[in-house]
């Protein structure tokens, strides 16, 4: 490349590669010097496609820079970096371990390529007491891999004895309830998400699945449309026959912007169903825990009228304002209701830019700054989490997980999600109001980024982690866990076989996990 232009194209994808003597700046006869300066040499062990000559020769180096360590406890760290991508495209993660050749990894998640320096955390878990570690962060791109400087930290006394650390331990290894467990099961701790039509839930008797499934809560969409509210309505009854409890969540996508009718709509709308449903009505069971909001902290397309509205870049600031007049309109009922944050998204493995995607624990920490500012200290009760993990690996070869030893890094990835949120708002009880693990991929915009897994690993994904979140809900103060979906969703996107059930309504392999933990039955197909 000559100021950027590629005048040598001998290095090709499918080129041979030379085994004679390595020439810079001349011919290998040691002809035809080249008049002029020559930097940033970069000596490649295989051939490179002129794709990725490009985009090499338009990027620099990543920048990686260790920071301190933050909220170091007894068996876990927030550790903490900054990362420039200097243009091209970015993945990063933090080594560490009890000696400088460290051995755990806290995977990351891809940065975009923009020349800015972001900041950076990630949660080190399973960590020993009062003990030493080492850590570094970790930034990969096409042009070359950047190690951080090594920093330390010592772990905090110990919380727990040792029997229960390995009770703990025992438990997420071995799939299996810890021993303070009631055998009876966990109570409502388990619910199933809906997506979709609620009348497709009503016809095809998801609701007999539900309840055969052991779980207690069923999470949907409320909407201020009033075709849509009778069959809100519906659900609504219908759950409360089987005595289930009902998570609303108001919204998705693009949120109403200040000053518009459609934010005073949404205000009224959120008076009006607590009023309706809430702890002071006379609906029972009565719904106590309202969520506002979906994933604010990405991106979203909603196809509203046969048009398409881009979300974009929420900016916490702006819906801290939204969340607080949400909040207030919830509590106007006289009951004793419970506010949840937005559903945060928590994805890891092929993320996006960070202006369409800000971390649970970033916008959790901007939006809170705004509240306090408002002088609204205690706007919810609960924080919403959508730890997902679609990816497993290392810098650079990420894949689907595709064996026994993929699933439990899966397992220990979204425990470091949970953990860092946790380490944040040590005192807000945390619901994880979404988790599952996609099948196939019909949509052409995934692009991979959202691999699908076979039946047989969904099980085993389902397994470990749900086993993983409940074994783990006293140390991390886990509410409730969800799975996303209740049954295949026939539309184009990452979750269309993200199912328990598929779209006929018989049961996939990772029923039989869940509805174990979740103190159900069987169920072969639907109705069951």
């Amino acid at each position: 490349y000559v100021d950027g232009e590629l005048v040598d194209d001998s290095a090709a994808e499918g080129a041979m590669p030379s085994t004679g003597p390595l020439s810079i700046g001349c011919s290998q006869e040691g002809e035809d010097n080249f008049k002029g300066d020559i930097d940033e040499v970069r000596i490649y062990n295989r051939a490179l496609g002129e794709a990725e000559l490009r985009l090499t020769m338009n990027a620099g180096f990543p920048v990686a820079i260790t920071e301190a360590p933050t909220e170091v406890e007894a068996n876990d760290a927030i550790l903490n970096g900054t990362v420039d991508a200097n243009g091209g495209e970015t993945e990063y993660l933090f080594e560490y371990g009890p000696t400088k050749s460290y051995g755990s990894v806290a995977m990351g998640e891809e940065i975009g390529n923009d020349r800015e320096a972001t900041k950076i955390s990630e949660a080190a878990i399973d960590l020993a007491p009062e003990t030493a570690y080492h850590y570094r962060l970790v930034a990969n791109s096409p042009v070359g891999t950047t190690y951080g400087k090594d920093q330390a930290l010592t772990t905090a006394e110990r919380t727990m004895t040792v029997g229960e650390e390995e009770e703990l331990t025992d438990a997420e290894d071995k799939r299996v309830l810890i021993a303070s467990e009631s055998k009876a099961g966990p109570g409502d701790f388990y619910g199933m998400m809906w997506t979709g039509d609620l009348k497709k839930m009503r016809e095809k008797n998801i609701w007999e699945a539900v309840e055969r499934s052991g779980s207690k809560v069923v999470r949907f969409a409320i909407y201020p449309d009033l075709y849509l509210q009778t069959e809100i309505d519906k659900a609504f009854n219908e759950a409360a026959k089987r005595g289930i409890t009902v998570l609303p969540y108001f919204g998705a996508g693009p949120f109403p912007k200040a000053g518009t009718k459609k934010r005073e709509n949404w205000i009224t709308y959120a008076k009006k169903m607590v009023q309706k449903y809430g702890p002071d009505s006379s609906f029972s069971p009565p719904v106590k825990a309202w969520e506002i909001w979906n994933e604010p902290n990405m991106s979203h397309v909603k196809e509203v009228n046969n048009s398409v509205e881009e979300q974009g870049e929420v900016k916490p600031a702006e819906f801290a304002v939204f969340f607080k007049e949400m909040a207030e309109a919830l509590r106007s009922s006289k009951g004793e209701v419970q506010v949840l944050t937005p559903g945060l998204y928590g994805y890891r493995g092929g993320g996006c830019h960070p202006e369409c995607h800000l971390t649970p624990r970033v916008f959790l920490e901007r939006m809170d700054q705004t509240l306090s500012q408002l002088e609204y200290s205690n706007a919810y009760n609960a924080i919403s989490l959508h730890p997902y993990v679609f990816k497993i690996g290392e810098l650079g070869r990420q894949h689907a997980p595709r064996d026994a030893a993929d699933v439990k890094r899966v397992s220990k990835a979204i425990k470091s999600v949970i953990t860092a949120v946790h380490a944040l708002k040590k005192g807000k009880p945390l619901w994880i109001t979404e988790l599952g693990f996609p099948l196939a991929n019909p949509d052409p915009e995934n692009k991979g980024k959202v691999p699908p897994v076979t039946e047989s690993i969904q099980e085993l994904l389902v397994d470990a982690s749900f086993s993983m979140i409940q074994s783990n809900r006293k140390r991390l103060n886990i509410s409730h866990a969800f799975y996303y979906n209740i049954q295949d969703d026939s539309k184009p996107r990452w979750d269309y076989h993200s199912g328990l059930l598929t779209l006929k309504g018989k049961a996939r392999p990772a029923w039989n996990p869940f509805s174990k933990l979740a103190g159900g039955k069987a169920c072969p197909h639907a109705p069951c």
